[in-house]
This record gives C-alpha cells, structure tokens and sequence, in this order.
C-alpha cells in the first residue's frame, strides 16, 4: 500500500534531517533496530512502534502516512486502541461483522481484540478508511 511507503519514506527523510542512523533512532525509540530495519524490507510496523515514532518527531501519524501536509503533534492521551475502536463502533451503530466486511479484517482477527491489542499499520490504515477517521484518533494519540 502507497501509505506504508510514505511512512518509511518519511521516517528516512525525517532520520536525514537529524542526521540519524536507524540504530540511533531505534536507541532512542527503544525499538529492536533490526525491526526499525525490518520495515524498509517489507515488514509491517505495530502501533506501539509507530507512536513511539510520531512522538519522537513530534509529528502525527496522519503526516506520517501522508494524509496532511502538517506536520503538528495531536495532543498526548490516554487511551487505547481498543478503547478507540469500540467508541467507533458506537458512535457509527455497527458491528465487528460489518467492520470485517468492509475492512476485509477477518472476523475472527476481530474477535480477538482487547485492550492490549497492538494493530499493526495495515490494520489502521484499513480501519481509517472503515470509519472516516484519523490514524492519531484509532492509535489513542489524537482526537477527531
């Protein structure tokens, strides 16, 4: 997908910027740098990678990805993944199974969801379109 590879296309021009090597920016991340390295061979980041990143340049995730040319930080808080994604569901009226149908998420992947699930960056990209929202809002980041 386009987004993922404006992510790490981002997160390059941003380590070039900073005159960072991936092991510098993994140290300071505290991500494993073979996973930071991972990525740019076709692995998928999990969110806790990718907020640690979005807070380490003080940027959002939506910048991230491409989908806004600014590049302001959302505000810090609390809460989960998850949290987000049953708000979601409520404020919308519409059930996992629906979720599955036009995220293409299998079901039982949905299933499993709970307040320690850490998607990884095709999910949150699928879930964004799913629900209209912000990557920054679904990673617990942001708001609206």
């Amino acid at each position: 997908m386009e987004a993922i590879q404006t992510f790490l296309d981002n997160v390059k021009d941003l380590m070039t910027e900073r005159d960072l090597t991936f092991e510098q920016l993994a140290q300071e991340v505290k991500i494993d740098p073979r996973t930071l390295r991972r990525w740019y061979g076709h692995s998928v980041p999990k969110l806790h990678s990718l907020t640690k990143i979005s807070r380490y340049f003080g940027c959002s995730l939506e910048y991230l990805f491409g989908f806004t040319p600014e590049f302001d930080a959302p505000p810090q808080t609390n809460a989960t993944f998850y949290a987000r994604y049953k708000k979601l569901k409520r404020e919308h009226f519409i059930k996992d199974a629906f979720i599955a149908l036009v995220s293409g998420i299998a079901p039982s992947t949905i299933s499993e969801w709970n307040d320690n699930y850490q998607p990884d960056a095709w999910t949150l990209l699928r879930l964004r379109e799913a629900f209209g929202c912000k990557l920054d809002f679904l990673a617990g980041i942001g708001e609206y």
